[in-house]
């Protein structure tokens, strides 16, 4: 019976597109295999949702056929792709875009215009044009010689003027046909390698004994008959000392038998001591006596585990896992990218070994589609990796851990659809009848609300393992350091403290979240900042590359001499970078070895992983960086933690700056006294009352919960309120201004009061990379009728037909700015 198919496309159209299938592929219409099918003038690789029976009834219209189904089975099982449309319905975006980031970048088709021969004779042909047209007959050569020939590379071959008019005459006289084709990645596109073997007959010394040998082979067979295993060929090379063309010669005459293995490609992340002999503490049993009987249930739960820093949430999480995997259910676990250091693989390697999956940004193409496929043909039980492997292709799964579950990292921001991994996991979970198990020292006001509410279980770890103490915190006013006239960024408390820790022979992080050598250049007689021409911010001095960059578009100016605004030499810098901190601590300890880890030094492939590396070999003694060094660290020798400007951050125009920076504080004092030795951190600040900051210090989670929760339940901001976040953007800001201006009042006449609707207004960043930014905020109680509104307002700009505006919808958005 004839079939067609749906097909989810990755366009922002949320629609499926109805294709036939040609009979020679109709076993392949499966629902979730890809399919590469004609849009237009181009071949785009969808995702099948539904596949119909057409019946003998005649079509009403026709449907353009399938070109090909790249792969042998479903890249997405039902549940997936019930998961992609809730993403889709909730985040309003199209079903396709969802569906695109729940599979591996790389699996997809590009599209190829293909030149094709449609003559007999084709070289006659080209002799009867060669004296009027040779260019012609060149062209036409080459065709026929190759059979085929992408236009790209004929364009290039026969480049100059005259190329498509000749080409184009050739189709008109029926001499060659242009083709739009597809070259699908497939998932079968693997790397494998060549084991060898000694051949049953040569197994007997006696054979070769008959035969003529050079030395070189015979120590490969004599080496070959003591092993019963196949050996790859470069194992084979390495162990006996010979060349590839001597394995290639006995190959040749029979003496080895070879075959192909398939090989998986993934970095070294090295080895580390299994955890499996450690006692568990009684916290950590008590918590695991909560866990694992909703595991063993196949029933959803979701567990908040809120343990301190240094209190062994991962080996709470390692024995969940275990216990899941001996019930025959697949687990994935979620960390920051931020965290995911060699150090995180190894725990999870070390007790799971080659079950494990590692999936992240800085693995290769090749390295990423293997270890999918190692989950999606069930090989491997265990994903590891950030955002991105909430949609890991794990077989039955029966847990889900996100660790760091407060971490902003784990909204998609920068595209569609833009969602939150901690909340498609608990989704993911309740669909698939599993476990999810929220994570972190630090929870999200949401989840602590969500407890409140019931809707979580809450699970406590008060305190570190063996008892260890929290470090101590003193808070440094730099006011006073001011006055007093010390004008670095080292205040004396932390000059003399990280002097100890050098003495004494253990090693210190230093934090400072901004990057650079000089945040700011301003003139000192007009007051004129120096601002990237391309965004509305201040570029920051660069001092190894002595120039000015902007973090946000990437702008790179030299230094100006004179102020652009009255022309005075009288620029002068100011704020503090890790660049500069990096400088007066260098001239402070001339003999400690530091290691500055920020987004400049860290990157090439695996340069965040070679430096921590480094500092857990005790090859530093100080650790300075942004965030990158906040989390996921656990280093026993670290006795000292440094935070040069605690309160950068709390300024910003958005309701979880304190939340942010309490956050940060507590997770960065976390990574002292894990060792031996009690454990310091120094805090240095300008706003020493602020109450984000007074709470780390006394590491209290709960106080600053409730604090600022009854802000938050008065404001009507999130856990209690709903928010979407509604961006405009375009060059031209009158009529980006416009345009908001017009939804704003589309979005009020659709809330009719119920709702509240704030802007139109310029985006804090009122211009970033060229683009003019406004917002409109939708702010109510319900998720549905704000997700209406701004469904609505879609739609509205979409029948503006505005070629000069882009439009996007950012539900639950973690950032205001």
């Amino acid at each position: 019976m004839p079939l067609s198919v749906d097909v989810a496309l990755p366009l922002a159209v949320d629609a499926v597109f109805t294709y036939s299938v040609p009979e020679e592929l109709s076993d392949g219409a499966l629902v979730g295999m890809r399919a590469v099918v004609p849009f237009r003038r181009n071949l785009l690789t969808g995702m099948i949702v539904a596949v119909h029976e057409n019946g003998a009834e005649p079509a009403q219209r026709v449907l353009r056929p399938v070109a090909d189904f790249p792969d042998p089975s479903p890249s997405l099982d039902p549940t997936m792709l019930s998961l992609t449309r809730w993403i889709a319905d909730y985040y309003l975006s199209s079903w396709g875009e969802a569906i695109r980031a729940a599979i591996p970048h790389g699996l997809g088709t590009n599209s190829v215009w293909m030149v094709h021969l449609s003559c007999e004779n084709p070289h006659v042909v080209a002799d009867n044009l060669q004296a009027r047209f040779p260019k012609r007959a060149e062209i036409l050569r080459c065709v026929a010689e190759k059979g085929q020939v992408s236009l790209k590379t004929l364009a290039r071959v026969f480049s100059g003027t005259g190329f498509r008019s000749n080409l184009q005459a050739l189709q008109n006289d029926g001499h060659v046909k242009v083709r739009d084709e597809a070259e699908p990645i497939v998932l079968s596109r693997v790397r494998t390698e060549k084991l060898v073997q000694l051949a049953p007959a040569y197994l007997d010394p006696d054979a070769t004994r008959r035969m003529r040998f050079g030395a070189e082979q015979l120590r490969v067979i004599d080496g070959l008959r003591t092993i019963s295993e196949p050996l790859s060929v470069a194992s084979v090379r390495s162990r006996f000392g010979v060349s590839t063309a001597t394995v290639n010669r006995l190959v040749a005459r029979g003496v080895l038998n070879v075959e192909e293995h398939e090989v998986d490609r993934e970095p070294d992340y090295g080895e580390c001591e299994d955890e499996t002999g450690q006692l568990l503490t009684n916290d950590q049993r008590d918590a695991l006596g909560v866990i694992l009987p909703n595991v063993a249930s196949r029933k959803f739960s979701a567990v908040l585990l809120h343990g301190v820093t240094g209190s062994g949430k991962t080996r709470v999480y390692l024995d969940a896992i275990e216990h899941t995997l001996d019930a025959g259910r697949g687990a994935i676990v979620l960390v920051p990218e931020i965290s995911l250091t060699p150090q995180t693989v190894r725990r999870f390697r070390s007790r799971f070994r080659e079950n494990v999956a590692v999936l992240h940004s800085q693995l290769t193409a090749g390295e990423r589609l293997d270890a999918w496929r190692a989950l999606h043909e069930g090989r491997k039980k265990v994903a590891v990796g950030p955002r991105s492997a909430v949609f890991a292709p794990v077989r039955d799964v029966g847990l889900i851990v996100v660790d760091e579950e407060h971490d902003g990292s784990y909204k998609q921001e920068d595209s569609d659809p833009r969602y939150h991994a901690r909340d498609v996991a608990v989704m993911r979970a309740r669909m698939s009848d599993s476990v999810v198990l929220l994570g972190s020292a630090t929870p999200s006001l949401e989840s602590l609300q969500n407890v409140r509410r019931g809707k979580y279980t809450y699970v406590r770890l008060p305190g570190r393992v063996d008892d260890k103490p929290l470090p101590e915190v003193q808070i440094v006013d730099m006011r006073k350091e001011r006055t007093d006239g010390n004008w670095g960024g080292l205040s004396r408390s932390l000059r003399s403290a990280v002097a100890r820790t050098i003495e004494t022979g253990n090693q210190a992080v230093i934090l400072q979240n901004r990057r650079g050598f000089s945040t700011v250049l301003q003139c000192s007689r007009c007051g004129r900042i120096v601002e990237c021409q391309n965004c509305q911010v201040s570029m920051t001095y660069h001092r190894p590359e002595d120039a000015m960059k902007c973090h946000y578009c990437g702008d790179v100016r030299s230094v100006p001499k004179m102020c652009p605004e009255c022309n005075e030499t009288s620029l002068r810098f100011s704020g503090t970078g890790t660049q500069k901190v990096e400088d007066e601590i260098s001239k402070a300890f001339p003999n400690a070895i530091l290691l500055r880890m920020d987004q400049d030094t860290t990157h090439g492939r695996n340069a965040h992983h070679r430096l921590l590396e480094r500092f857990r070999k005790n090859e530093a003694s100080i650790l300075l960086g942004t965030q990158m060094v906040a989390k996921g660290l656990d280093f026993p020798n670290v006795t000292l933690v440094g935070v040069i400007s605690a309160d950068i951050g709390l300024g910003l125009p958005d309701f979880r700056a304190a939340e942010r920076t309490f956050q940060l504080l507590t997770q960065v004092a976390g990574r002292t006294g894990r060792g031996n030795e009690p454990g310091q951190v120094i805090v240095q600040t300008a706003m020493p009352e602020d109450p984000a900051i007074l709470a780390a210090s006394r590491h209290d989670v709960d106080g600053f919960a409730e604090d600022e929760l009854r802000k938050r339940e008065e404001l009507g901001y999130p856990p209690f309120g709903k928010l979407v976040l509604i961006q405009l953007r375009g060059s031209e800001n009158d009529v980006v201004r416009q345009a908001a201006r017009t939804l704003a009042v589309r979005a009020s006449d659709l809330a009719q009061g119920k709702v509240e609707v704030l802007g139109p207004s310029e985006a804090p960043i009122p211009r970033i990379n060229k683009q003019w930014r406004w917002h409109i905020l939708l702010k109510g109680t319900s998720s549905q009728s704000l997700r209406a509104i701004a469904k609505g307002v879609q739609e509205s700009f979409k029948r503006m037909h505005s070629r000069f505006v882009q439009l996007s919808i950012n539900v639950d958005p973690v950032s205001l700015i």
